[in-house]
C-alpha cells in the first residue's frame, strides 16, 4: 500500500493526459450501468402503465426504450475506447520506465557492467 502513491505519481509523470482520459472514461463507464438500471425500471413501469391504459401514450415507452438503447450502445463504445486508452497508457508508462532505466544505466561506472 505504501507504493500506491509512488506508482500513481510515476504514471502521472509518464502520461499525464492519457491517465486523465482513462480516469474520465472509468468514471463514465461506472455511471452508465446505473443509468441502464434506472432506464430499464422506468421503461418497464411505463410499459405496465401502457398496458393498463389499453395502449394509450405509446410515445413515452418508445422514448425510454430508445434512450435505453442509446445508453447501452454508448456503454459498449466507451468500453472499447477505454480499452484502447488503457493500452496506450500502458505503452507510454513502459516507454517512460525504459527511459528512466537507460538514464540510470548511463550514470553508472563501466566497471559495474563487467563480469568477474
Amino acid at each position: 500500500m505504501t507504493y500506491i502513491p509512488w506508482a500513481l505519481g510515476f504514471v502521472w509523470h509518464s502520461a499525464r493526459g492519457w491517465m486523465l482520459t482513462w480516469s474520465i472514461l472509468l468514471l463514465l463507464t461506472s455511471v452508465l450501468p446505473v443509468l441502464v438500471v434506472i432506464l430499464t425500471r422506468d421503461a418497464i413501469n411505463s410499459l405496465v402503465i401502457l398496458m393498463e391504459n389499453n395502449g394509450q401514450n405509446v410515445s413515452e415507452v418508445a422514448i425510454l426504450v430508445v434512450l435505453l438503447a442509446l445508453v447501452m450502445v454508448a456503454q459498449a463504445y466507451l468500453a472499447s475506447i477505454q480499452s484502447w486508452v488503457r493500452t496506450v497508457l500502458a505503452e507510454k508508462v513502459q516507454d517512460y520506465m525504459s527511459d528512466v532505466i537507460h538514464e540510470k544505466a548511463i550514470t553508472l561506472d563501466l566497471s559495474y557492467f563487467e563480469s568477474a
